[in-house]
């Protein structure tokens, strides 16, 4: 039955593509028409893509007449609002929001085939949406340019207020705090390889608290409870204040957001040039772009057969996204520990304290590291790295690990 499903899905994406095709080539002449199906099923997608789109100064690519439609399927409403919104301030733009099902399912078709054949540099020609997929490399370049996802300071004295309602001690400073877990996207396994432990962030909750913070486990479901009973914390997936435009609404709240692993929440953060820190982060070949303020650790990886941990290269000489592509190579992930992920929270906590920038040490092993993801990154979008855009490296956690990694001899021929 699901072959069936995938074979009638595939028809209807290449059918819808050239069917697309074919009615720009008889309309070239007149206009230029170009489409672009917002994912709007998962938060990080949208953010990431409506964020470059809106930003990314190619409106007067072309002079002759352009249309260009923007469908946004299902998905957080306040966001969809907001962006659909935005993109109503374009010239020549026309939005659609499906609302009956049956327009829901092509508006799905539609995304896929916008990511099958209108990636890349096709884009510029043929359509509104990201150079590519997913859109994070580019928008990197843009983190200068003034937020597109804004929220208003009545909205945030709003969301604070309602938060109080729930106990949460909202008159200290706020931080997020999401981790995924089997609950999102239970029936697709594919990436719960970044699904971290969570005891292990229970400690930093603590630690949190301890240092005169608010903390609000963020995100929309989870499959268990972080056992912590103090005004100054609130599991959020688990409180009936929970909502669409609340989930957007805490990240505008908070001083600083935290990420077990990269997640689409993490968007937010970025899009609204939050503080950062991403712990457990899987895999490694896929750093993110950030913010200007932001610091980053990953989880090792070693052979299950030998319990030997792999170099840097070798980590980065992977070329999956799935959780059976690592247990085929006969790998798996190491969790960052409490203590480690306490370390990283303190050091950009330190350095919001003295307001450095994100760039703190020039440390030969620092540039070394970003020398190997350079020259071992699997993607072409690898080379062109520059660090400055990634989250900064926990100088603490490559200092321990800069001799297993790998790195240690790079760092003094360099001195």
């Amino acid at each position: 039955m699901n072959r069936v499903k995938q074979s009638v899905h595939n028809l209807l994406v290449f059918s819808s593509y050239w069917s697309f095709r074919a009615v720009q080539a008889v309309l070239a002449p007149l206009v230029q028409i170009r489409i672009d199906t917002v994912f709007a099923g998962r938060i990080g997608h949208m953010v990431s893509e409506c964020e470059q789109v809106l930003i990314e100064p190619s409106d007067s690519r072309s002079s002759r007449r352009r249309i260009d439609f923007v469908v946004f399927p299902p998905g957080n409403t306040y966001l969809v609002e907001f962006y659909a919104a935005r993109f109503r301030q374009r010239r020549r733009t026309v939005v659609v929001i499906p609302r009956d099902i049956r327009f829901s399912i092509l508006a799905y078709v539609g995304a896929e085939v916008r990511r099958r054949y209108f990636a890349g540099t096709l884009s510029g020609r043929w359509y509104c949406g990201p150079l590519e997929n997913g859109g994070q490399y580019h928008v990197r370049l843009m983190l200068p340019v003034a937020p597109v996802l804004s929220v208003s300071a009545a909205e945030i004295t709003d969301a604070l207020a309602t938060l109080a309602t729930t106990g949460l001690a909202t008159e200290r400073p706020v931080i997020c705090l999401h981790l995924r877990d089997s609950a999102y996207l239970p029936e697709a396994r594919h990436h719960d390889y970044r699904d971290p432990p969570l005891e292990h962030y229970a400690t930093l909750v603590e630690h949190l608290i301890n240092q005169g913070y608010s903390v609000v486990r963020t995100g929309s479901v989870a499959n268990a409870r972080i056992p912590i009973t103090d005004p100054a914390f609130l599991d959020y997936p688990f409180c009936p204040v929970r909502s669409d435009k609340m989930d957007v609404m805490l990240y505008a709240c908070c001083e600083l957001a935290i990420a077990g692993s990269m997640s689409g929440l993490s968007a937010l953060a970025i899009a609204m040039r939050k503080p950062l820190v991403i712990c457990d982060l899987r895999p490694l070949f896929a750093p993110s772009y950030s913010p200007k303020v932001s610091r980053f650790i990953f989880s090792r990886m070693r052979w299950v057969d030998t319990g030997e941990l792999l170099s840097l290269a070798e980590m980065l000489n992977f070329s999956t996204f799935e959780s059976v592509g690592f247990e085929a190579a006969g790998v798996e992930f190491i969790p960052n520990s409490a203590e480690e992920i306490v370390t990283v929270t303190e050091e950009l906590l330190d350095q919001l304290a003295q307001k450095q920038s994100k760039t703190v040490t020039s440390s030969v092993d620092s540039d070394a590291f970003w020398r190997v993801v350079q020259q071992a990154g699997k993607y072409h979008q690898d080379a062109d790295i520059r660090p400055e855009f990634m989250p900064g490296l926990s100088n603490k956690f490559l200092q321990a690990n800069a001799g297993s990694l790998g790195i240690q001899a790079q760092s003094e021929g360099g001195k």
